[in-house]
């Protein structure tokens, strides 16, 4: 955004949640960019305008993640910078190179929206298209990503697009070598055709049209079966014998040392859409997961926000007696229960009271639960005892009495009595000496000190 005095004020915001950056333009006018880093919220006030700022950070993608301890997740990345790492204690988080095949167990195909096909990347078995019927009167079909039942159907409006929703038979043609297939549509006499000109596109021929409407037809390898084709997973069918009612089968077209397959759609906008560029050795960027730790953290890269929640008990919440004579502990798990446990309760001293120093109590709480134990302290400041005074009086006189001696009248006190003892309240020195020991006293109850960090 674009304003016209200089902005300030956001200092203290939480950079990892917004980064803001302001450019002078040089004729009065200030760019301020706000970039969020990871999901949250920051307010401030703009110092210059007094305009408060309350700025959301919200994920452009979600994607939420469920894990056991131990247990991984990968996923295929578009863009690898990491906006927003793990808490390590809970989840770890790796992005490596890796082959599509390893990840999708299948030989991997890309779609897209022009000749050079870089879009999607999907597994094969998306191309694999049912013959039914009998040689010579094949209906061949497929499933689209939405459900819909596509045909082979080449009675469209263009023949660019060979998928539709009613069904046509076809026959298949031996090509001009072992292996290569001419299909029919056994009505029309048309031929399905692919355009080997850097179009890279299907298109129909009114007839038999040479090598460009020659196809070449793989199966799936069976358990324990070496494929030994250019496609791995998938054996090429060499004669027409081979194709079976209910058999599954790739649909291709080989460019150079690249192999196109036909793909289930019906669209009538882009010839592309039925095309699928098969690419055995492609590579992706793999990001794998694995939880640690029951708990809840965010990862971000490229944008998207991985919330990976790790499942089960979290670490337990203490709850003391004020006399820390006893305690519980509560679990609360990733799915909203929790447990409450009563803990056993020990206590130590680890360091006496002296007389003008405090001593310290540990009270220790310890707890088992699926397995293993957890524990948790508390300190309490033991007060010190005060100043001992010692029994009798060092300053009495001898005689083992504070009375004055017989005829020592002249030193008692006006107004005194001759008990020995004074009507006179103890003032001075001896009063506030108590009331500061009681202080003392009630300033010495034992005091539990907790810290807290407060971001400002």
């Amino acid at each position: 955004m674009t304003v016209y005095e200089d902005f300030a004020g956001y200092d203290e915001i939480d950079a990892d949640i917004l980064d803001i950056s302001v450019t002078d333009n040089g004729n009065g006018s200030y760019t301020v960019i706000f970039t969020g880093k990871k999901e949250g919220t920051v307010s401030f006030t703009e110092t210059n305008s007094g305009i408060e700022y309350t700025v959301t950070v919200a994920p452009g993608e979600l994607v939420n993640v469920s894990l056991e301890a131990g247990q991984s997740q990968s996923f295929i990345l578009t863009d690898d910078t990491v906006g927003q790492e793990t808490d390590p204690d809970i989840a770890e988080a790796e992005i490596t190179s890796a082959l599509y095949s390893d990840i999708l167990g299948d030989c991997p195909g890309s779609l897209g929206t022009d000749s050079s096909y870089t879009g999607e990347v999907v597994g094969l078995e998306n191309a694999l298209y049912t013959f039914t019927g009998s040689s010579g009167n094949w209906v061949i079909s497929n499933t689209d990503s939405k459900g819909t039942q596509v045909y082979l159907n080449l009675n469209g409006s263009s023949g660019k697009y060979p998928g539709g929703t009613s069904s046509t038979a076809f026959g298949l043609i031996a090509g001009s070598r072992e292996g290569i297939f001419k299909l029919r549509d056994t009505s029309t006499g048309r031929h399905l055709h692919f355009y080997r000109d850097g179009q890279n596109i299907f298109d129909r021929c009114g007839n038999s049209c040479g090598t460009a409407d020659e196809m070449e037809i793989f199966r799936p390898a069976a358990d324990g079966e070496t494929s030994g084709s250019a496609i791995p997973g998938y054996v090429q069918v060499t004669d027409a014998s081979e194709i079976t009612d209910g058999g599954k089968y790739l649909i291709t077209a080989k460019v150079d040392d690249t192999y196109y397959a036909l793909y289930p759609s019906t669209s009538t906008g882009s010839a592309y859409a039925h095309v699928i560029k098969i690419e055995p050795d492609k590579e992706c960027i793999q990001l794998a997961i694995t939880g640690v730790a029951p708990g809840t953290t965010d990862f971000m890269a490229g944008g998207v926000v991985y919330r990976i929640t790790v499942s089960g008990y979290l670490a337990p919440v203490f709850n003391w007696a004020e006399d820390y004579t006893s305690a519980t502990a509560t679990f609360n798990h990733t799915d909203g229960s929790s447990q409450t446990v009563n803990c056993t309760v020990s206590s130590r001293t680890e360091i006496e009271a002296g007389c003008t120093s405090d001593g310290k109590m540990i009270y220790t709480a310890s707890v088992e639960f699926n397995g293993k134990t957890y524990t948790d302290t508390k300190e309490v400041v033991i007060p010190a005892t005060g100043t001992d005074k010692p029994s009798g009086d060092s300053d009495k006189p001898a005689g083992g009495n504070d009375k004055p001696a017989a005829g020592g009248g002249a030193d008692k006190p006006s107004g005194g009595n001759g008990s020995g003892s004074s009507d006179t309240p103890k003032t001075g020195d001896s009063f506030g000496s108590a009331f500061a020991y009681l202080l003392a006293l009630a300033a010495c109850g034992a005091v539990i000190i907790r810290m807290r960090r407060h971001r400002a």
